[in-house]
């Protein structure tokens, strides 16, 4: 066997993957032949069952954390050890309020994953772990998510999804610049799609405006107090921007010479509001990154 799938709809609802059952990983460990894991996670414990084994956590390709209940903080470090993850899908988990990056004592020590104290607390280990390969991440319905900062590591980003977090207010804090020593200090360096949807307390992507070498593509619908984008002159000019008309009319520039420069980048779209997305997205992940 060289690919192995296990999202929701292709395997029963009570298959031990889906359900944390730890029998099913053991026997998916002996596979000798396993090349590629696509799978779907509902629990911590699953999830620590997963990386338990270093087979099944170094050839998982795409990961989908479903319906976490029991994690209201959790330690994106953890997965820094799949070195063949370039996926990431992040879906419905409303007990969620935070996603950190802090680097872990113990590979697999206790709560590693859950924690309770605040973002990068002063007694904590600032030097985070870096992702080997991670090019796509989907969050979606975390509705207790305030800011998505870890992403600030992932050097290797290239698409980008957040929709439906109703709390989220930024995507990178600077607050969260400031304090940390980021690995690569030009975040989404090499990013090629950003697509938000939904967010209706979003007011920020990052902190000021960036280079964007490789974007592509700006997709925002119904984020209306999203009226600065991180753009100025030297952003890029191959930049193509989609949303409703309206929101675009209330765009506010650093100055004439950027909105020059990205006005012809405007392209109005309306379908997005008969689109039922979030549903169909969670069934087949890999849709969002189209």
């Amino acid at each position: 066997m060289s690919v192995l799938s296990s999202y929701e709809d292709e395997m029963d609802e009570d298959n031990v993957l889906n359900s944390g059952n730890e029998d099913l990983l053991k026997e998916l460990k002996c596979l000798a032949h396993l090349d590629e894991l696509r799978i779907e996670i509902k629990s911590v414990f699953a999830l620590e069952s997963l990386l338990s084994f270093h087979n099944l956590r170094g050839c998982t390709e795409q990961l989908l954390l479903l319906d976490f209940r029991e994690t209201k903080v959790f330690n994106v470090s953890c997965l820094a050890n799949m070195e063949r993850l370039e996926s990431l899908v992040v879906r419905k988990c409303e007990s969620m309020e935070e996603m950190v990056m802090r680097k872990m004592e113990n590979e697999f020590g206790e709560g590693r994953m859950i924690e309770s104290s605040s973002l990068f607390p002063t007694n904590s280990n600032r030097i985070a772990p870096c992702f080997h390969v991670l090019s796509e991440v989907s969050l979606g319905g975390c509705n207790k998510l305030k800011n998505a900062a870890w992403l600030a590591f992932v050097s290797t980003l290239t698409k980008l999804v957040v929709m439906s977090c109703s709390r989220m207010e930024e995507i990178i804090s600077d607050q969260v610049t400031n304090m940390v020593a980021i690995p690569n200090p030009s975040p989404f360096a090499k990013l090629e799609k950003l697509d938000l949807r939904d967010l209706p307390k979003l007011k920020s992507i990052c902190w000021g405006a960036l280079p964007f070498p490789c974007l592509r593509q700006i997709r925002v619908f119904n984020c209306s107090k999203l009226i600065k984008l991180p753009l100025n002159f030297d952003s890029g000019n191959q930049i193509s921007i989609e949303g409703y008309q309206e929101w675009w009319e209330e765009i506010q520039w650093n100055d004439e010479v950027t909105r020059n420069a990205f006005l012809p980048s405007f392209k109005r779209v309306d379908w997005w509001k008969d689109v039922d997305w979030e549903d169909e997205a969670i069934i087949h992940p890999t849709l969002l990154f189209r």
